[in-house]
């Protein structure tokens, strides 16, 4: 018993902890596929991208010209973003679902289906 009471702290120091390297989503991103409902959405990936700085801000931007932003933190495996452009904006979050030096890959949800943007860092 005296063993598993040893390895108590180090397990504890892991909650709360970030799952991904926060430094990782710093740059700028440039959507490559987005799916809804397993479903691949048939647009032009060219205007959607986000951008975020080491100073905890972030720009979003969409098709038909929509544009997000504010500031954002990482907390396990979720992004907060809070978008200040909008003044009817809340905090947001969605799960990153795997993050590498070339690639982030988001998890949402939109009107009530499951929603996945998979993107690619223009900036190494």
């Amino acid at each position: 018993m005296r063993v598993n009471f040893l390895l108590l702290p180090f397990f504890l120091s892991f909650i709360g902890c970030n799952r991904f390297d926060e430094q990782l989503l710093v740059g700028k991103w440039q959507a490559s596929a987005i799916t809804e409902d397993g479903q691949v959405v048939d647009i032009d990936y060219s205007p959607v991208n986000f951008e975020f700085t080491n100073s905890g801000n972030y720009t979003f931007n969409s098709t038909i010209e929509y544009k997000e932003a504010g500031s954002y933190y990482v907390s396990g495996d979720l992004l907060f973003t809070t978008d200040t452009l909008n003044t009817a904006s809340t905090e947001k979050a969605v799960q990153i679902a795997n993050l590498t030096q070339d690639s982030l890959k988001l998890i949402m949800e939109a009107n009530g289906k499951p929603k996945v943007m998979e993107l690619y860092k223009l900036d190494r």
